[in-house]
C-alpha cells in the first residue's frame, strides 16, 4: 500500500503552502492541523489512484559528451592538464 512514487514532494509543497497561507492570516494552528490531515488525505488518494509524476529522460553522459565535442570548434575540447601545481606531492 505505501511506498513507490506517491507524490511525496508534491504533497509536501501543497501542505506547506496551506500552512503559509494560514500563518499569513494568523491562524497557524489551523494550518498545522489542516496540513497534517491534508497530507494524509492527498497521499492516500494519490496512492489509491496511482498518481505519479512523469519519469525523467534517461541520462546518457557518453552521448552528451560526444555531442559537446562535436559542437566545439576543434571537434574536441582541449584536454585538461594532467596535474595541477597545487596537487603535486613531491
Amino acid at each position: 500500500m505505501l511506498g513507490g512514487n506517491g507524490l511525496y514532494a508534491t504533497v509536501a509543497v501543497v501542505v506547506s503552502g496551506l500552512y503559509i497561507v494560514c500563518a499569513h492570516f494568523r491562524i497557524p494552528t489551523l494550518g498545522i492541523v489542516g496540513g497534517a490531515l491534508g497530507a494524509v488525505l492527498l497521499r492516500l488518494v494519490a496512492n489509491r489512484r496511482g498518481w505519479s509524476l512523469p519519469g525523467g529522460l534517461p541520462l546518457e553522459p557518453s552521448r552528451a559528451l560526444a555531442r559537446m565535442r562535436r559542437r566545439s570548434k576543434g571537434g574536441r575540447p582541449s584536454d585538461p592538464p594532467e596535474e595541477f601545481p597545487h596537487d603535486r606531492r613531491d
